[in-house]
């Protein structure tokens, strides 16, 4: 996975909102260890799907395909549930945001910490395929997804940003057909058996705090459930498997600060 290097206008703005997160329109679910997590309808748009096809060829960025990526992401949905896009804001006071950073985007050891995490691998450049275990009945969810990583400089901090999305069946994260396409790879076919999720997105910023002996944490995310999700599931996924994330992720920190 690379840094990378081209400053893409999208950071600045990503910056600004882990600072002071627009919660306006955003429902209180719960607090998790020391972060609060919210939610509120899908909006029926990836928001880093074009800058992320933008960021990986250096492109100039088209502002016009903000309407057009709305709509065509809010036909591509395909479920009559309501679904969710969800925001995690908190801190680890104890993880300097370095150590963090690593942790969360190196999947070997991730392996050692993520009981979900079944496997990984590299597809092509910045282009990775994951399975993940899902709770029974329902099937393994395996990704497809681009993924990538940014250093920007902010009043003396650094700030690492990591931005994720699915790659649709146009060859790119935003769907446009014939834009900016992923070179030379041909995605793998699904996984008889298993879910493949093709709605995807995520955002993490991670800003230094205390020093640089915590930090703090914004996430945005959204998945797919490609498919009904029985209530239990949900519950479950609430109170139980994100709390076990959160404790896990910085228990995994803490050990890799200390080796």
């Amino acid at each position: 996975m690379t840094t990378a290097p081209f400053a893409h206008p999208l950071y600045d703005q990503l910056v600004a909102e882990a600072a002071e997160p627009d919660l306006a329109d955003w429902e209180y679910v719960q607090d998790v260890h020391q972060f609060r997590l919210y939610r509120r309808r899908y909006q029926g748009c990836n928001p880093y799907g074009a800058a992320l096809d933008e960021i990986r060829h250096e492109a100039t960025p088209d502002l016009s395909l903000g309407a057009h990526d709305k709509q065509l992401a809010a036909g591509l949905t395909g479920s009559d549930d309501p679904l969710y896009e969800y925001k995690v804001v908190g801190a680890y006071a104890d993880v300097p945001a370095a150590v963090l950073d690593r942790v969360y985007t190196d999947w070997t050891f991730r392996q050692n910490w993520d009981v979900n995490m079944l496997s990984w691998g590299l597809v092509g450049p910045d282009l990775f395929q994951f399975t993940l275990k899902a709770p029974f009945p329902l099937p393994k969810r395996e990704y497809l997804y681009c993924l990538h990583k940014h250093q920007i400089t902010h009043d003396e901090q650094t700030h690492y940003v990591t931005l994720g999305a699915a790659l649709t069946d146009a060859g790119n994260c935003s769907g446009v057909a014939h834009r900016l396409l992923v070179p030379d790879v041909k995605p793998p076919r699904p996984t008889p058996g298993h879910t493949r999720v093709s709605q995807f997105f995520q955002c993490l910023v991670i800003t230094p705090s205390a020093a640089d002996q915590g930090c703090q944490v914004y996430l945005h995310y959204f998945e797919h459930p490609q498919g009904p999700i029985p209530d239990f599931v949900v519950n479950w996924a609430l109170k139980a498997a994100l709390p076990a994330f959160v404790k896990n992720l910085h228990d995994a920190c803490l050990r890799y600060k200390a080796h």
